[in-house]
């Protein structure tokens, strides 16, 4: 999961598939692609994250690379991603001088002045918000869902193993947990944040809740002394991708029970119905994970917009070498960021 964060790091080399000029690097939970042979395996850079805003001072060197002279943006280079700039150390010395000895992964955004650069969320995405435990009684174990990048984890598949590729849908996270006949709803935004919404008539998440039927399935299943965790995503939602959808609905891409991700086959009819598309389910190869990141979408059935990409997970969950759930995303390379997303 990428944690928006300014901070020393230590970065790992990629070889990148389109270019031999240039590498991808990992850089904590982001790639950032650079020249080849800039860096080495274990050097140490800082990096502002795609939505920093720089102040003037540090901005200048970056003009040609920042929206409106101050905002890192997401850009694509021969193909793939690279989520944010090197900031050089000569400059953060002046404003973190202890920046060597600090550890890898503090956050120095506040102490050279960058700020996280939040786009504004629709009227019908905002709402009162409640404190997640408090509404559901219990300290519960929550999952924080993202997809890792493909390109930064080539090693976590093995060639041939069996997987199942999802398309990635375009619209704003949706997590409805479940527990004691109680029913919570919140955004990956929020739910960072410890929160839930306020169920309100306007409120689109809840409207796709009860419009899905999700809302009576999770208050009617049985075992209700299991925490239940369903995440989606709200379509349509994000400008130019209804997937000729007029009404607020979801699609599911996780199901969980206490913490753990359940295994696609065992989902209850129900849930499998409300599934993003599945691309595919076979052996992994990195030629088959691509050739799906591509193409037109399939929620709608008609091809309406571009695909945004795929998410490639194994068949029974695992972790990560480097800890979290395995769920890895390829963007497809002709879809294009606004900036303006919102979760």
């Amino acid at each position: 999961m990428a944690e928006w964060k300014v901070s020393k790091e230590e970065i790992t080399l990629f070889v990148h598939p389109n270019a031999d000029a240039l590498e991808i690097a990992r850089v904590g939970t982001y790639a950032l692609v650079v020249q080849k042979g800039l860096y080495q395996d274990g050097d140490v850079i800082v990096m502002a994250p795609k939505g920093a805003l720089l102040p003037p001072e540090i901005a200048e060197p970056f003009q040609d690379y920042l929206s409106g002279g101050s905002r890192v943006e997401e850009v694509r280079l021969r193909g793939e991603l690279s989520q944010g700039i090197v900031l050089p150390l000569n400059v953060v010395r002046k404003y973190v001088p202890d920046i060597d000895t600090l550890p890898f992964g503090e956050d120095v955004s506040e102490k050279l002045g960058i700020r996280e650069y939040i786009p504004p969320v629709p009227s019908e995405l905002q709402g009162r918000v409640e404190r997640l435990q408090e509404e559901l009684g219990i300290d519960a174990t929550i999952m924080k869902f993202d997809a890792d990048n493909y390109r930064i984890n080539t090693q976590e598949f093995q060639e041939g193993e069996e997987v199942l590729i999802t398309e990635k849908v375009h619209g704003s996270q949706l997590n409805a947990i479940s527990f004691n006949g109680k029913i919570v709803v919140s955004s990956k935004g929020i739910l960072k944040q410890g929160l839930v919404i306020h169920e309100s008539e306007g409120n689109a998440y809840w409207k796709a809740l009860r419009n899905s039927g999700m809302y009576d399935f999770l208050l009617a299943r049985e075992n209700q002394e299991e925490v239940v965790q369903v995440v989606g995503e709200l379509i349509p939602c994000q400008g130019g991708y209804d997937y000729g959808q007029t009404e607020s609905t979801m699609r599911v891409f996780e199901y969980s029970v206490n913490g753990v991700p359940q295994v696609y086959d065992t989902l209850p009819q129900f849930v499998k119905d409300l599934w993003v598309p599945i691309l595919y389910r076979g052996a992994f190869s990195e030629d088959v994970a691509v050739s799906h990141s591509k193409g037109m979408e399939t929620v709608s059935g008609k091809q309406r917009h571009i695909r945004e990409g795929c998410v490639v997970t194994p068949i029974v969950p695992r972790h990560k070498r480097r800890g979290g759930w395995l769920r890895l995303k390829l963007i497809n390379p002709k879809y294009k960021m606004t900036g303006e997303e919102f979760n």
